[in-house]
This record gives structure tokens, sequence and C-alpha cells, in this order.
């Protein structure tokens, strides 16, 4: 599977959020289509059918979660806001210069992160320095910032450890082998 799913939930400012994103690792998109309610954690399983129980098991293997307080849930990949949203803002604008980041209308409409950050120098070996307006962001503002992050950080970690195919005689060096001239 070359998909990542991401389930962002950030708590920090007013309405908790949490967003669903799906990672496309091979074309590098990203995929943010809906905002779900902030929800304290409960049992997946419970009231699921078998069938149910091993689809949610499969679809976990692939899910990561991103979360910015890991003490309420079962967290794989930590945002902190002071550490990380440099990053953050940097992956944002990869990803939407690139074509890659789509967003459905809701996120879109609600949740534009251009619409809450400002440009405030531009240093010639740095780049950009941008600015959040802290009045207007919300935790969907972040989410977005976060799936973003999140996406190019695990993408690249991926890559690194994906499973390869066994490596065939002609590609092995058999160093055991004396070597004369």
């Amino acid at each position: 599977m070359n998909d990542i799913i991401l389930d962002v939930r950030i708590s920090k400012y007013e309405e908790p959020v949490r967003m669903i994103a799906i990672f496309d690792r091979q074309n590098g998109r990203l995929t943010i289509e809906r905002a779900l309610p902030y929800a304290l954690p409960k049992d997946p399983y419970k009231n699921k059918t078998a069938e149910q129980v091993k689809q949610l098991k499969a679809n976990e293997r692939y899910t990561l979660r991103v979360v910015d307080d890991p003490n309420i849930y079962k967290w794989d990949l930590r945002f902190q806001e002071q550490e990380n949203l440099t990053q953050a803002i940097a992956s944002y604008y990869e990803l939407q210069r690139s074509g890659c980041l789509i967003l459905g209308s809701e996120i879109a409409s609600r949740y534009l992160v251009d619409s809450v950050l400002q440009t405030t120098k531009v240093d010639a070996n740095r780049g950009n320095a941008y600015e959040i307006d802290h009045e207007q962001t919300s935790c969907g503002h972040i989410a977005v910032l976060a799936a973003c992050w999140a996406a190019l950080r695990s993408g690249r970690t991926a890559a690194l450890v994906d499973d390869q195919d066994e490596a065939t005689p002609e590609q092995e060096d058999d160093f055991l082998v004396p070597f004369t001239i």
C-alpha cells in the first residue's frame, strides 16, 4: 500500500479538531477532505463485526496518529508548535507549490492556511519568515499544517524503511572472492 492515513488531532486552540488525510507516497499528494468532531478516545472495536475489526486493524498498519497533546491519545507523531511550526509551514508551501495539496471544499473554506499566514521578512540565507495571525488561527489551521508536516516526514521515513526486493545475483557483490590483477 502506498497510501498513509494521517489521523491529526489538534486541541491547543479553541474548537479542537480531528482531520483525516491521505498521503499518496508514490505521487506525493496529500488529500485532506474533511474535519471530524474531536472526541476522547474510545474502544474502536466495540459493537463491530469480526470483518469490520479485521478491516480496522488492517488500516491501523498504515495509519499515523499525529497529536499536539501526548497525554490524551495513543500517538505515533507529536506535533510541537515551538519546534515544528516552521517546518510545517515550509511543508505546506512545498506541497501547495507543487500542486500536491488537495483540500476538500469544507477544509478550503474554513481552514485555508494562507488566510492566517503573513510573510514578515525575506532573508537571503534562510528564505521567507512567516508570522501567524493568532486571533484568526484555529485548531483547523494548525491541523492542516501538521498534516503537511507529518505527510512529508512520514513519506521520507517510509521510503527509507520500505521492504526492498531480494537482490539478484548480478546486484550482489561477493567480497569473499580473491581479487588479482
